[in-house]
């Protein structure tokens, strides 16, 4: 278990150097339970809590497991984006090791939200052996961990993944969040309310609701367990 919790710590640490989201704030497993406790301890219904948990897998991984009850998806956050409703929120995006929500954190900032990203995301929290929810909001010890090369789980845990990894618009989404990170970098420019209201309704049409809508899901070949 030991080994597996270094190569994830590992994995998350070279993904994160060479990609361009080394600026994000961190949030470790252990800070971010004790957050969900204390919200639960009060009985803080999620809508009344400060922090927005963001889950931005796709929605095959997402029917899986969740971190927490409260973990909403990468649409259902730009939704809010767009409502104007994650001003002076602590948004917290979190996917298997840490890498798409990083990017995803990268993106919310440039559009003046106070994103963070959950380093090692699903796969270091099993190594905390903290609990996941399925799409009952049941407990469970299944885990997506997208691919069979990604299997790092800590132990006690049943992995799943795709038996193809998700190809064409996961693909294509990355490359735009990538361009859009070197945009910004290239054409700096002001960005007011009005901006990043208007940026988000236009990602959002562009993109359409991926995780609603079943017409537009990945081609993951399957789901296969180990």
């Amino acid at each position: 278990m030991t080994d597996r919790r270094t190569r994830v710590e590992a994995l998350y640490r070279d993904l994160r150097t060479g990609s361009g989201y080394t600026h994000v704030p961190e949030v470790w497993p252990k800070d971010l339970h004790a957050r969900l406790v204390q919200d639960a301890s009060s009985r803080r219904p999620c809508s009344a809590s400060n922090l927005v948990l963001v889950d931005v897998r796709e929605r095959d991984e997402r029917k899986v497991s969740r971190l927490h009850r409260c973990a909403i998806s990468r649409d259902e956050c730009m939704a809010m984006l767009r409502d104007g409703r994650l001003r002076d929120r602590d948004v917290v995006a979190y996917c298997t090791v840490g890498h798409r929500s990083g990017m995803f954190a990268s993106r919310l900032r440039a559009r003046g939200v106070d994103a963070k990203n959950l380093a090692g995301s699903v796969l270091l929290w099993t190594h905390e052996g903290y609990p996941l929810v399925d799409e009952h909001d049941q407990e469970t010890r299944h885990v997506h961990v997208y691919s069979q090369e990604w299997s790092l789980e800590a132990d006690g845990y049943q992995p799943v993944w795709y038996a193809r990894a998700p190809t064409f618009h996961v693909a294509v989404r990355e490359i735009k969040e990538r361009m859009s990170h070197v945009w910004r970098k290239l054409i700096p420019r002001a960005r007011s309310k009005h901006n990043v209201e208007d940026d988000a309704a236009r990602e959002i049409q562009a993109e359409g609701s991926v995780a609603d809508d079943p017409d537009r899901r990945d081609d993951e070949g399957g789901i296969e367990t180990s």
